[in-house]
């Protein structure tokens, strides 16, 4: 043979180990994958895994005792959790129950198996959903997720109202991130972009004739860093008013007793000013007015807030002054 047969020789030759090659590692990934079902469908120890997470949770904050209802596996690959409840351990009020938990390999981040854990997870709550990407550290107690929330209905989180004596409601969706170690995880690093809509926030004492501040909707952006939660970009649209405001809130281990430091301004709208009965306010608000708008301040702690008004002369006195718990 000449030297062309020997070349389309070789090349054949180099074509079959290739095809060879790629056939073994497909086989190889089918046996993998196929051990792996068997392993999960098969062998996986539900009711340990499910004390070992209530434990776990427990962990994360002592102050709260966590229930998993029914822990199994499912198709794809999944593992799920339903059923899952939050309680106070003094009193046992519940702050949360969540329906369902479930996670399954993140097929993306595989490549970085040998660093984290890769999973993607689904949380349905609250009529709404949580879906998203996690990762666990394999060497420290790290752990990151990004994800997106659509449609959690805030008026459903009842032991928490109840707890702050005040209701509330609303649709909240937006996207997140989150950077972090166990178990302290207030001081990680948040970073989200918030939407509520068709909200409604009782107020323990009327402001300007309102006992609840209605809203169609309010958007914010959050980060979250060394406990402090910096609040940028907030507006709030109602058929009454509009309002802008932005600062931070310092968290304590009690959420509920964390500082607020928020300030802004607030726009009664002709609708709101006509509404209300005493002339004398109508005309103490009308003076007061620059642009249009009040200057308003938040203080004290998410439990008992205070908001303070300040006009053209400074704090209004009278019936708006410390109002607004």
């Amino acid at each position: 043979p000449g030297p062309q047969s020997r070349g389309g020789s070789e090349i054949g030759t180099e074509m079959k180990k290739f095809v060879h090659w790629i056939l073994s590692a497909l086989g190889y990934s089918v046996y993998t994958c196929a051990v792996l079902f068997f392993l999960l469908w098969f062998l996986f120890p539900a009711e340990s895994v499910r004390v070992w997470l209530q434990a776990q949770l427990d962990r994360l904050n002592p102050a709260l005792s966590w229930e998993i209802d029914e822990l199994r596996v499912a198709w794809p690959l999944s593992v799920v959790a339903r059923d899952i409840q939050a309680k106070q351990i003094d009193g046992g009020d519940l702050l949360m129950d969540v329906n369902e938990v479930k996670f399954r390999p993140n097929i993306k981040g595989l490549t970085r198996v040998r660093q984290e854990w890769p999973v993607s997870y689904q949380v349905k709550f609250l009529d709404g959903a949580v879906n998203g990407v996690a990762a666990l550290d394999r060497d420290q107690p790290k752990v990151k997720c990004s994800g997106e929330m659509k449609d959690l209905q805030i008026g459903g989180l009842e032991g928490i109202w109840q707890q702050m004596g005040r209701s509330g409601s609303g649709t909240l969706s937006g996207p997140f991130s989150y950077e972090g170690e166990l178990p302290e995880l207030l001081s990680g690093d948040l970073q989200a972009d918030l939407i509520v809509k068709n909200g409604s926030i009782e107020l323990l004492q009327p402001v300007m004739g309102l006992e609840n501040l209605s809203f169609n909707q309010l958007t914010a952006s959050l980060s979250l860093e060394d406990r402090v939660m910096t609040i940028t970009g907030g507006e709030m649209d109602s058929n009454l008013f509009a309002a802008d405001f932005g600062g931070t809130i310092t968290l304590t281990d009690n959420l509920l007793g964390s500082g607020l430091d928020i300030s802004g301004t607030f726009e009664p709208r002709p609708e709101l000013m006509g509404g209300l009965k005493d002339p004398a306010v109508m005309q103490l608000i009308k003076g007061q007015l620059r642009d249009n708008k009040l200057n308003f301040q938040l203080s004290d702690t998410l439990l008992a807030p205070g908001m303070l008004f300040q006009g053209t002369s400074g704090v209004i006195d009278g019936i708006l002054q410390g109002s607004g718990r």
